[in-house]
């Protein structure tokens, strides 16, 4: 998760924005987490839908890493089916 919020880490600069509230929905909801724990100051709220704090376990990794792969390997139609 925190390679992912590195990846939007430098967007509210970008924007010109200062302080900012942040919402993440899911998976996103840890992305949110990671940007308010590394630049808590930045943030003035955050809101976590459809998420948790509690880190995923071995197996929950490995079926969302093969997700991913079968994602990048055959595009985004896996996800629907």
């Amino acid at each position: 998760m925190r390679e992912y919020a590195a990846d939007i880490e430098d967007l509210p600069d970008e924007l010109r924005v200062g302080r900012a509230a942040v919402t993440g929905l899911s998976m996103g909801g840890l992305d949110t987490m990671e940007l308010a724990a590394a630049q808590p100051r930045r943030y003035w709220a955050i809101g976590l839908v459809a998420t948790t704090a509690e880190p995923v376990t071995a197996q929950e990794s490995l079926i969302r890493r093969q997700g991913a792969d079968a994602v990048k390997r055959d595009g985004m139609a896996v996800l629907a089916e």
